[in-house]
């Protein structure tokens, strides 16, 4: 960022100041080193030279204080430490000149403008309540390292949170690594025209590859559009809105919008039960889809089984910002009850429910071969199974239902329930 630029200074001595002499004897190499003229200063008149209140003149004092560092030392020597007259009796706070709290200290005087000391210039505009997050701001006009400039930039606060590192090469005019802008560059002189999601991200971020169903915006979305996908999760302001800290957005933390429920980004309905899977896919193929309908969805053809409830292989947030849930790499975490088993690597499951073809082939989750779109009973044992539970044979029967109907009730509720049960 460029030093700010020093604007015009409201007419910062008393008009009269520049008429009336000092009616106190003042040092006359002071009366000098303060811009007043060798005549100016005869007699011990004090007078500054002509010109001096006025904004338009050269003799402006703005103009000599901006080449002398503007210090105000001098200033209060004369017109006291509050600048309410001092010695000479000339108050720089009345006639309508420095009337803001401070005096000539106040921040207005030399950045900014009248009304406060945000600068006009480059990208400041953007920026005019970060003050504190870019630049060391001074708790006085007196404090070491102020008006010399020796401090510019210095990132605290919400440029580095998140872990943010962020620095400013002076160079090329760019802001990096700021919490802001996450991963973009942005130059500091050249402020966009509009503002829109890309000035820090892309829409949508890189990081919601895992969630591309619901934080995809169409194809050359405006920017109103872009924002209602956004807020599918999150609390988001007005496209092109400046936000402000304590706001939802830019503020140092991710907000969700409250009571997000589970098929907000799974699946299709309150269970979350894909497909679709978070990536939009909805081919059984594909592992986030796999043989979820064959496993939670009620209206699955030809059902074998009662529904399983997702935290029998899941662990289920309570909330959406709960540990472990969307900081979690994909894929999801199987733990299977029983002291069952998944290999990620093969997607094989080990599991009671699939009891006799575990024994030998473990059950593939996107085999679409038959059993994920249309079950039959060899994908959980053998038809008849050849061992009972306790590891005895099985008694023979031949491959058809109604054998097994023989001796078992059979219907979704009374299968794969974890009991065997007998026909009285």
């Amino acid at each position: 960022m460029t030093p700010p630029r020093r604007t015009r200074l409201a007419a910062a001595a008393v008009v009269s100041l520049a008429l009336a002499g000092c009616t106190t004897s003042r040092n006359l190499s002071l009366c000098a080193a303060l811009g007043g003229e060798s005549s100016d200063c005869d007699g011990g008149t004090g007078e500054h030279p002509a010109g001096w209140a006025d904004p338009t003149s050269p003799s402006f004092h703005q103009h000599y204080l901006r080449a002398n560092g503007d210090d105000l030392a001098a200033c209060a020597s004369c017109h006291g430490a509050d600048y309410q007259g001092g010695i000479v009796g000339v108050s720089c706070t009345t006639q309508g000149c420095h009337t803001q709290p401070g005096g000539p200290e106040f921040c207005g005087t030399c950045h900014g403008g009248p009304n406060g000391p945000l600068p006009l210039d480059a990208a400041h505009a953007l920026h005019a309540t970060f003050c504190n997050d870019c630049h060391d701001v001074p708790k006085t006009f007196a404090q070491p390292g102020h008006i010399t400039g020796t401090t510019r930039v210095a990132f605290t606060g919400l440029a580095v949170a998140d872990g943010g590192t962020a620095s400013f090469d002076a160079a090329s005019m760019t802001c990096s690594n700021v919490y802001c802008h996450v991963s973009q560059t942005p130059v500091w002189q050249a402020p966009p025209a509009v503002i829109g999601c890309g000035l820090c991200h892309t829409s949508p971020p890189s990081s919601h590859a895992a969630w591309a169903r619901v934080s995809t915006p169409p194809a050359s979305a405006t920017p109103a559009a872009v924002a209602a996908v956004c807020v599918t999760c999150h609390l988001v302001p007005v496209p092109g809105a400046i936000p402000a800290p304590g706001d939802t957005h830019v503020n140092g933390r991710v907000d969700f919008q409250p009571n997000l429920a589970c098929d907000t980004c799974h699946g299709h309905d309150p269970t979350g039960a894909p497909g679709p899977a978070l990536d939009g896919s909805t081919a059984p193929s594909s592992r986030g889809v796999g043989a979820h309908q064959a496993h939670l969805d009620p209206s699955f053809p030809n059902r074998m089984g009662a529904v399983v409830a997702c935290s029998t292989c899941h662990t289920v947030p309570a909330s959406v910002t709960d540990p472990g849930h969307l900081d979690h790499p994909l894929p999801a975490t199987v733990s299977l009850p029983q002291n069952g088993t998944y290999d990620a690597t093969t997607q094989g499951c080990t599991v009671w429910c699939h009891w006799g073809a575990s024994a030998g082939t473990p059950p593939v989750w996107t085999d679409v071969s038959g059993d994920i779109t249309a079950p039959t009973c060899t994908a959980c044992h053998g038809f008849p199974p050849l061992l009972m539970r306790d590891g005895t044979p099985h008694t023979h029967a031949q491959p058809v239902l109604s054998a097994c109907q023989a001796c078992h009730p059979f219907s979704a509720t009374t299968h794969v329930d974890g009991l065997v049960e007998l026909l009285p």
